[in-house]
């Protein structure tokens, strides 16, 4: 007779733990979105909620798709696809604003970042990440949307109270605050969704 889902969820301690705190994740993001409208989350210094949404579902992804793994594969195989995830996204960003080229304090950052995000070559090249056309054309996605971002002139950073700047050739546009989170949400998420479909079923 086949065992319970819950006699086998007991039996992998480390999994349940990791898969209940990305559904919780998930499942905080939803009722901060209903209660407040808003995808910022106030309680932890205005977080953008969609990145923790995208990490619980990454966590889930992971500890269903790995759930034949021994449970402490399983757990750190998802941990390390979530951190390389995160940081994949940062290191590029902090690369793209080349203030570590004269401040060796945002070097070292950077540095530290790119090599968290090269930890997705362990799961890579355990098969537990699989690059098919699918995350390619994400990731590629994910590519073009950054460098939009970046030729059109850093537009996070040029700001007044509710507006921020990009350049198009000689022409400086106003934007609002929300369309440039707008873009750079899109853009995390063509990144998520790459991470998300690597993972071999």
């Amino acid at each position: 007779m086949k065992e319970s889902y819950l006699k086998l969820a007991l039996k992998r301690p480390l999994s349940l733990c990791l898969g209940l705190l990305g559904l919780g994740g998930v499942l905080f993001f939803i009722s901060i979105l209903v209660s407040t409208g808003s995808v910022y989350v106030k309680a932890l210094d205005g977080l953008d909620g969609t990145t923790m949404a995208m990490i619980g579902l990454l966590l889930i992804n992971g500890i269903w798709s790995f759930r034949r793994l021994p449970d402490v594969v399983s757990f750190g195989t998802t941990v390390v696809i979530c951190l390389s995830f995160i940081y994949t996204f940062e290191g590029i960003y902090k690369c793209l604003f080349f203030g570590w080229l004269n401040d060796p304090e945002e070097l070292r950052e950077m540095l530290l970042q790119i090599a968290m995000a090269s930890a997705v070559v362990l799961p890579i090249g355990n098969k537990n990440l699989k690059l098919t056309r699918t995350v390619w054309a994400f990731f590629a996605l994910y590519v073009v949307f950054m460098f939009i971002w970046w030729i059109t002139g850093y537009p996070q950073i040029f700001e007044d109270e509710e507006n921020r700047v990009i350049f198009w050739g000689s022409e400086r546009i106003i934007v609002s605050v929300d369309q440039v989170y707008y873009w750079n949400r899109l853009t995390k998420l063509w990144l998520f969704l790459a991470f998300f479909f690597a993972v071999k079923k």
